[in-house]
């Protein structure tokens, strides 16, 4: 877990193997977090993750882009027990968020697709990590959506998934712990 003060909101980000994307989100909300000075506990897991795996090399090179470093990241797995440590949940497809739900079905209230937490925080409708539970469930898309797994993918790929997730990061983490712009 990264950055993580007493009292601090705490995020886990879930994609399939915790190499591409979880990875990235987790790493650039951490640096928004010393940027905005605001404390967080942040942390990412998949479904499948690749215990022990570095950040896939595509999205190493987006987050070295970015200034963001990557270097000492280290691929788990998702339990049970790291649902039920964190305020939020946010997971890039609904398989995930399913899976989340698996290991956890208590989560339900504070599992969400980060686009579709990004759709709720750009419409007001998305509270500060303390008050996850009151948001409204009745809106998530039917249809999967979510980000795609751009793992084993060319460079255009990972920027273009490294660029959605840092705008859906630019709505939710204002929403969710105040502040400023994310990236």
């Amino acid at each position: 877990m990264t950055g993580r003060g007493p009292g601090a909101p705490r995020l886990l980000f879930v994609c399939t193997g915790n190499i591409c994307r979880s990875p990235f989100a987790e790493l650039a909300t951490a640096a928004w977090a010393r940027r905005a000075g605001r404390p967080v506990g942040v942390s990412s897991a998949g479904v499948s993750g690749l215990v022990g795996h570095p950040v896939d090399p595509g999205m190493a090179a987006e987050l070295a882009a970015r200034g963001i470093a990557h270097e000492g990241f280290a691929g788990s797995r998702l339990t049970a027990a790291r649902v039920a440590a964190a305020d939020v949940v946010l997971c890039m497809q609904r398989h995930h968020l399913e899976a989340v739900l698996r290991l956890r079905p208590a989560a339900l209230r504070r599992t969400l697709l980060l686009d579709h937490a990004a759709a709720l925080a750009a419409a007001g409708a998305l509270p500060a990590a303390g008050g996850i539970t009151t948001v409204q469930r009745g809106a998530v898309p039917a249809e999967d959506g979510g980000i795609p797994d751009p793992y084993g993918a060319g460079a255009a790929e990972f920027r273009a998934v490294a660029a959605r997730i840092e705008a859906c990061l630019d709505a939710v983490l204002p929403a969710l712990l105040g502040g400023g712009p994310a990236c």
